[in-house]
């Protein structure tokens, strides 16, 4: 008997102009969802909207929001020296709904949900004698919180909204507006609450919390409006705070609403990632976390100062965190950097203009404790850029740790090629960092000579120097500047290539190999082994192996590293990772560092520029699918779907035009489209084509072309739900899925 089989024909998730996805529904299967009402404050769900922070949980018997602000700052104004303690980023207050009896108080049923897509914290609750419904969010545009309330009870009650100070705060009301203010030294914040609603009296409790008494009734529903502000000490943060809330008012919570759900509609349309795969659950777990990293950058990284790496604004209770408050440059960098193929560069602003803010203190502390030029950054540093610790005596200067801090502003300029940006921040900061490392090697004999040296660099530095060199002599090429002297920095970065050695065993030779090397970096060294799964969350060194195994292109050893991590470091609920501090070892910080390094390996198992050539799915791991929108150095929006190990198809958008190269992702020819045009067809290892600005051009392969391919829309379940991965969890409640 003969006859024949036709195969399914391919699905393609592709809508011939973007990754064809139904945004809210594929955001909403990662939200955060409790069936107990979460009692601890490290449980509670963030929200925010990139400067002002709320963190919401459900104690016995009462809702509560704590009120947490991007730029409430505490330095001592007498350290001449700061030490860690005397920099802390404060707590601004604590904000109570409460009645007697609460629906909260041992409810049945319970559920509070965190929705990642609209950014909106909502909880319901029912006990024998009432029930209720919150829902808070941040206005994503107008520098306020609401928080919306109502509830019915079985028989008449009074409810009651109460804000209170952390510490010496002084509580105030002021008609209705009721709130606190307090002096952190040289500066004082304030935060005001106003309901709209029912008639309700104001008063003070106490010194330290101001209260609004709502009347006797078996229903109510109302609202708060929330505003927080901090100024100079010379300044008035009411008049500031008030005029937020007149605002709010005035424009209504309707509007207010409608321009924060089209914000983060916005937001999420800017990239996607899809993992999947039938057997091994963790591409889906890690996937949320991906997301989640998102949306807490989102929620925390808008305004003028970015978020500390450790605890950012989501510590609970008065902030003050063990060891102070700080910017360490490795974690901040892995914190920042999925962010940019992300394609989320407004994101990183407020980076950028804090260490901009920083470079005139850096810069003169070296010129006092170094007597050299430029900008010699401290392994910690406050907010305005001064020393937290100093290098001892004897303890070398490391050009790698000096030169960190300017990465991230080469990234901003290769992911967005913005010649402003280029000209104003990115330049003048790499100049100063880069001042310092070259005239302090000059002086100490370290630079490349004719003649072997004794004295030779480590791996890591000679790769930062080299990096920092080539970058400087193609931002003055762009910018027409420092003409005379670019010869010079191109020829010391030539023969820094004999320092930048790749040993396996030096421990700075593959994370120079990841930041630093112009090519695959697997040439020479061996993916990354997995240390002990507490090791490997508590050394910061650590979080760069799963990336430098995506990099190896071993997706394999990449994901056993990522799932160390996870099991490891993310302990809180709400997805986020945390180390545990104080003197009992009691308080959870949340440490965005390790989340941001898990997102940058997801990134780079997908999408990886390596020597100016992209390349598609480098390290998915086997029995994975995956679909991403994301975006390349060169200013190139990369869209690529892959299944069964197999690229389908990708397509490639570049916002400043010229030359596109991309790794052929298969082992026969392919062919760009833009449209219905073929602009080439090849079976080279590497497909370049000159690529007009805002052009979407599709490769794929003659045989297999994507017109043939079924067209399909990604979306996600309709009900998400408490999950975990081991140990690990996101959510309160039975899982709704348990993974070994």
């Amino acid at each position: 008997m003969t006859g024949h089989t036709t195969a399914a024909p391919t699905l393609a998730a592709f809508s011939g102009s973007a990754v064809s996805v139904d945004y809210a529904s594929y955001v909403t299967q990662h939200d955060v969802v409790y069936r107990v009402p979460p009692a601890r404050g490290c449980d509670a769900m963030p929200l925010g909207d990139g400067d002002l922070g709320l963190l919401v949980w459900c104690p016995e018997g009462e809702f509560r929001v704590q009120i947490n602000k991007a730029d409430l700052w505490w330095m001592n104004p007498y350290a001449a020296s700061p030490k860690p303690e005397d920099c802390q980023l404060l707590s601004a207050g604590v904000l109570r709904i409460a009645s007697d009896p609460s629906p909260l108080r041992q409810p049945h049923p319970f559920l509070q949900q965190l929705s990642l897509y609209s950014a909106t914290c909502t909880a319901e609750a029912a006990s024998r004698e009432a029930t209720c419904r919150a829902r808070a969010w941040v206005a994503a545009t107008a520098g306020v919180a609401c928080i919306e309330y109502q509830d019915v009870m079985v028989r008449p009650r009074e409810r009651f909204v109460e804000l209170s100070a952390w510490r010496q705060g002084r509580a105030f009301a002021l008609g209705d507006t009721f709130g606190i203010i307090e002096v952190a030294g040289e500066r004082r914040f304030a935060v005001a609450c106003r309901i709209v609603g029912p008639d309700c009296r104001t008063l003070l409790k106490d010194a330290r919390t101001a209260r609004a008494e709502l009347p006797l009734t078996r229903s109510s529903e109302f609202r708060v409006f929330v505003a927080a502000a901090a100024t100079p000490r010379d300044e008035d943060p009411v008049s500031v705070v008030r005029s937020h809330l007149d605002s709010a008012v005035r424009v209504g919570h309707e509007e207010l609403s409608h321009d924060h759900k089209a914000h983060w509609r916005s937001f999420w349309r800017k990239s996607f990632l899809s993992l999947r795969s039938e057997e091994d659950p963790s591409a889906r777990y890690l996937e949320g976390l991906w997301y989640t990293h998102l949306y807490l950058m989102a929620c925390s990284s808008r305004g003028r100062w970015a978020p500390p790496p450790h605890g950012s604004i989501w510590l609970d209770g008065p902030g003050e965190r063990p060891g102070g408050a700080d910017y360490t440059h490795p974690e901040t960098q892995f914190t920042y950097w999925p962010l940019f193929a992300a394609n989320h560069l407004e994101l990183t602003h407020s980076l950028i203009e804090t260490y901009t803010r920083m470079r005139p203190n850096a810069e003169r502390e070296t010129a006092e404790r170094l007597s050299l030029p430029g900008a010699c950054f401290a392994a910690q540093v406050t907010p305005d850029g001064r020393a937290l610790r100093e290098a001892g005596a004897n303890e070398p200067v490391r050009y790698a740790e000096c030169l960190a801090p300017a990465l991230p502003f080469w990234w901003c300029w290769q992911y967005a090629r913005d010649t402003e940006l280029l000209r104003t921040r990115v330049y003048p900061f790499l100049r100063s960092c880069l001042g310092f490392c070259y005239e302090h090697a000059r002086l100490a004999g370290r630079l490349p000579g004719p003649e072997p040296s004794d004295d030779r660099l480590e791996p890591d530095d000679a790769a930062a120097l080299r990096w920092a060199l080539l970058a400087l002599a193609e931002a003055s090429e762009v910018l027409d500047v420092d003409a005379a002297i670019r010869p010079l920095w191109r020829e010391v970065a030539r023969q820094l290539e004999r320092d930048c050695v790749t040993d396996a065993e030096s421990p700075g030779a593959r994370w120079a190999a990841v930041l630093y090397g112009d090519g695959p970096p697997s040439e020479g060294l061996d993916a990354p082994a997995p240390r002990s799964a507490m090791a490997h969350a508590a050394e910061a060194d650590a979080m760069s192996d799963p990336i430098a195994a995506a990099r190896t292109g071993s997706g394999v050893q990449a994901l056993a590293l990522l799932l160390q991590m996870v099991a490891a470091g993310q302990t809180l609920p709400q997805g986020m990772f945390a180390a545990r501090g104080g003197a009992d070892g009691q308080i959870a910080i949340p440490q965005s560092a390790l989340a941001g390094a898990l997102s940058a390996s997801l990134n780079e198992m997908c999408l990886q520029e390596r020597g100016g050539v992209i390349h598609l799915f480098p390290a998915l791991p086997p029995g994975w699918d995956g679909t991403f929108a994301l975006r390349s150095p060169g200013g190139i929006s990369v869209m690529a779907e892959c299944v069964d190990g197999v690229v389908l198809w990708a397509a490639f958008q570049s916002f400043a035009g010229g030359t596109c190269r991309i790794a052929n992702p298969w082992t026969e020819q392919a062919r760009v489209m833009s449209g219905k045009e073929e602009i080439c067809r090849t079976d080279e290892l590497v497909i370049e084509f000159e690529a007009e600005r805002s052009i979407i051009y599709v490769l794929d392969r003659p045989r297999a072309p994507i017109a043939r391919m079924l067209r399909r829309r990604l979306s996600g379940p309709r009900a998400p739900a408490p999950r975990s991965l081991g140990a690990a969890r996101v959510g309160l409640g039975p899982p709704q899925r348990e993974a070994a």
